[in-house]
């Protein structure tokens, strides 16, 4: 098979540039890369409201029900942050 090839649907062919391939591999590359350190940043305020959580429940003497508002607060806060940013 030559290179650039892409089987199509019921014998339809098409045939695409090494540079239209480069392009979506590096578009590739990029999407993943931002994807993983997303990922990275996310998990990383988790950990931080995780490490907060004592010292929220004794600075404000917050109940467990609050405290499972408190942390569902900041999560959502966490989600539309990072959905806002990019």
């Amino acid at each position: 098979m030559p290179s650039g090839y892409i089987p199509g649907v019921h014998g339809s062919e098409k045939y695409v540039s090494s540079a239209e391939t480069n392009v979506s591999q590096s578009y590739a590359w990029l999407v993943c890369g931002v994807a993983a350190i997303a990922g990275l940043l996310f998990g990383f305020d988790i950990a931080v409201i995780n490490g907060a959580i004592v010292f929220l429940r004794v600075q404000f003497r917050l109940t467990d029900f609050e405290t499972e508002f408190a942390v569902s607060s900041l999560l959502i806060g966490c989600i539309a942050g990072a959905s806002l940013a990019g």
